[in-house]
């Protein structure tokens, strides 16, 4: 498996089209504004990476795996992890978390917070194989979905 490194604004382009790649399955589960946030143009997430921290993994020089955090508060929060569909089930995911639990533990963070629908199943699995807790839950909160906010104490 390749290493995992930051993204810079020239790989905005390909992150766009892999989140597209990931999200597009889901349109029918989800509301439409869910989904148009979750697949951002190329010009979005380049705007994106001015606030927050992407990073990537390759394989054969193509991006496979990306997440996105930010540090607010002593804390890190987790989100927008997407593994190309053909990579999953492969390790990259928690490659990708572990990553994140590590750079949070490096910069001194007290935990490492995430939230995401239930339905998201997998996820939800690999995030509590990975030790973090449930600690909230709103019902109906983002476009009308459950929400759950798990988190990892450092």
């Amino acid at each position: 498996m390749s290493e995992i490194e930051p993204a810079t604004k020239l790989d905005a382009q390909e992150i766009s089209e892999l989140y597209n790649t990931v999200w597009t399955p889901y349109r029918e589960n989800f509301p439409a504004d869910l989904m148009d946030n979750r697949i951002p143009d190329a010009g979005q997430v380049a705007t994106n990476m001015e606030n927050n921290d992407y990073f990537v993994i390759r394989e054969e020089n193509k991006i496979i795996g990306i997440v996105r955090c930010q540090f607010p508060h002593g804390t890190c929060h987790l989100d927008r992890m997407v593994v190309h569909p053909d990579y999953q089930k492969k390790g990259i995911g928690k490659a990708l978390t572990q990553f994140i639990i590590d750079l949070a533990k490096e910069r001194g963070a007290n935990k490492v917070w995430l939230d995401t629908t239930p339905a998201l199943e997998k996820a939800v699995k690999l995030y509590l194989s990975m030790g973090f807790k449930e600690v909230g839950f709103f019902k109906e909160h983002y476009w009308g979905q459950d929400i759950k906010f798990y988190e990892l104490i450092l």
